[in-house]
């Protein structure tokens, strides 16, 4: 008798003691404005979804602040005070009239991460770095345009295939835009009947870049900017032989527009892989002589990490 009495009393007490844990499958709502779901109970992790206030998902499971709920066939995780668990059915009781600013305060969003500094580490993996630097390689097909063609026995030119590489700096003021700049080493020139005009230039461009504001994973963006190119090599090479320009022929400098289109694709927070499309309109004639300005198309890959 003394033992069911102790058993009685130790199941009394752990029920009045210990919460209830959270049933398997248990309905949730959405109770912030907005609300990002994690991939792991981390808020460093992916954002694998941005819900919405009055959003309803399953829950099953949770690990000291968080919540492992389901939502359209996908899995995350979800901050406790961003989610009212429902399988309560407590008596409805009048809510005590709230001052403005407890109303205020329980509208309000998510709050913002802290501003980036050198020792911050806490914002979220969905948002940029301040600070970005990377490589690039690829390869291009330019050509010459001009007037002089002719004048300067360039009669049959055809594009010339060249490689592209060098290095990226990138500048993020938000999610959306960022000042990027590059050094690049760039093949160009023409093809004329059997021989090759190969104009070689360190290219720098300075860029501005708009990505979309998109909720995926492939982040389209474009660029559009001036560049300034600093000639490598000037020569004319045939089947026999190979003639370098004089200064007094082919200028040493090159500028122009750059246009472009790409997408980023986010390997892990802060590391990126991207493809570019790009177009470089020479402005400036390269001859002295003749009125011949720079073309180039260019594809390339690039890598980014970002601080």
């Amino acid at each position: 008798m003394k033992l069911v009495t102790a058993l009685a009393i130790l199941l009394i007490s752990s029920i009045l003691v210990f919460p209830v844990s959270l049933r398997a499958d248990d309905d949730g709502v959405v109770t912030a404005k907005k609300a990002k779901v994690y991939a792991k109970p981390d808020a460093k992790s992916k954002v694998v979804k941005t819900l919405t206030k009055g959003d309803k998902v399953s829950v099953t499971d949770q690990k000291k602040d968080w919540f492992q709920i389901e939502f359209d066939g996908k899995t995350g995780w979800i901050q406790k005070k961003n989610l009212s668990v429902g399988s309560q059915e407590e008596e409805e009781k009048p809510e005590p009239v709230k001052s403005k600013k407890q109303v205020s305060s329980d509208d309000e969003e998510e709050a913002p991460p802290p501003k980036r500094s050198k020792s911050s580490s806490s914002s979220s993996s969905s948002e940029p770095g301040f600070l970005g630097f990377g490589i690039r390689l690829g390869f291009n097909l330019a050509s010459l345009s001009g007037d002089d063609l002719k004048k300067a026995n360039i009669l049959n030119s055809s594009s010339r295939f060249g490689l592209v590489a060098g290095g990226i700096i990138l500048l993020n003021f938000d999610n959306m835009f960022a000042l990027q700049t590059e050094i690049l080493y760039s093949q160009q020139g023409a093809k004329n009947n059997d021989s090759t005009l190969k104009f070689d230039y360190l290219s720098v461009p300075i860029l501005f870049k708009f990505t979309a504001p998109i909720d995926f994973e492939i982040k389209p963006f474009a660029t559009v900017g001036p560049y300034l190119g600093f000639s490598m090599n000037r020569a004319l090479k045939t089947k026999d032989s190979t003639y370098v320009y004089a200064d007094s022929t082919i200028k040493k400098i090159d500028y122009g527009l750059s246009l472009g289109l790409g997408a980023a694709y986010q390997l892990m927070p802060h590391h990126n892989i991207m493809m570019d499309f790009r177009y470089n309109l020479g402005l400036a004639s390269i001859a002295e002589a003749y009125s011949i300005k720079n073309r180039a198309f260019f594809i390339s890959v690039g890598y980014i990490i970002e601080f």
